[in-house]
């Protein structure tokens, strides 16, 4: 059915205005969920603006009482870096009315998840702030992770300083504790053990199975076990398709694009980032089509 002219103006909602603005009228957002960004990353995107300009606006929203700003950032603090970097003078941004604060850090937690992800500190913190207003498999759909993800996440900001300061992104990477070290350590409840086991593994470099039998180790003379108990079938069938569910959500993503598409994303990378990331594709797809041979066996 053909609308009239009336009823199109009525259907249509007005959900920003792009306008162009002098970077330095911008200012950043301090409730940004995301407090480190990967410098080579971001020189990457830098040259990338530089060459062909920006293409995606900033997401900002009016501020008042401020001399020297009349936006804030709600989207896009990469871009106004970069545009920093460079020494571009004005910005593309969307001006959004959205005033709650809250309704804007749910919404910069999960633009942010979908690019250029949080690193594992981020996004305890972000979704143990979402937990005020969302519920586990909300939060869990956000990030496109299981709930038990969500759980171990939130349960690291209980860690001792100390060990919270070996997983920043600060650290060298080769002392830096990661995630799957991290969740070990709440296997031996005693915050004394866990830095020091920490700055065991941090100072010696220890590989993820160096680590995990260290603190097998040392939690086996304390009378703990790090040892998980052992899955039932059903869990396994859930996270086995949860697994494929989201991968294919994914793979669609990426297919729809075309070969332009691809072309850019390697434009400015480094030498060697197409054959190293054709090699894992091209493992996946064999990984892929050896597991789908086992269920046809069924």
């Amino acid at each position: 059915m053909q609308l009239t002219a009336t009823e199109a103006r009525l259907d249509q909602e007005e959900l920003g205005v792009v306008i162009k603005v002098r970077r330095d009228r911008i200012r950043r957002c301090e409730d940004q969920p995301r407090t480190w960004f990967d410098p080579d990353r971001l020189k990457e995107l830098a040259d990338s603006i530089a060459a062909v300009g920006q293409k995606i606006p900033v997401i900002v929203r009016k501020v008042k009482g401020d001399p020297e700003h009349d936006y804030e950032l709600v989207d896009g603090e990469r871009r106004w870096l970069a545009c920093e970097m460079k020494g571009i003078k004005y910005m593309i941004a969307c001006v959004t009315d959205k005033t709650d604060p809250e309704e804007i850090f749910e919404d910069s937690v999960t633009v942010n998840n979908g690019r250029e992800g949080h690193t594992t500190l981020e996004k305890a913190h972000a979704m143990q702030r979402l937990r005020k207003r969302r519920s586990v498999e909300e939060i869990a759909k956000i990030f496109t992770c299981s709930t038990a993800l969500v759980y171990q996440h939130m349960n690291l900001l209980k860690l001792p300083p100390q060990v919270l300061q070996l997983m920043e992104p600060s650290t060298p990477e080769e002392r830096r504790i990661v995630f799957s070290v991290a969740v070990l350590f709440f296997r031996i409840p005693i915050p004394d053990e866990q830095i020091e086991l920490a700055l065991e593994i941090s100072e010696k470099g220890l590989s993820v199975n160096q680590a995990k039998h260290l603190i097998e180790m040392r939690a086996a003379k304390l009378g703990f076990s790090v040892k998980h108990p052992e899955r039932r079938p059903s869990d396994d069938y859930n996270i086995f398709a949860q697994f494929w569910h989201r991968t294919c959500d994914q793979l669609h993503i990426f297919n729809e694009a075309g070969v332009d598409r691809y072309k850019k994303l390697f434009q400015f990378r480094k030498a060697g980032d197409h054959m190293a990331l054709m090699t894992v594709v091209e493992e996946c797809q064999k990984i892929t089509a050896e597991i789908l041979g086992k269920l046809r066996r069924i």
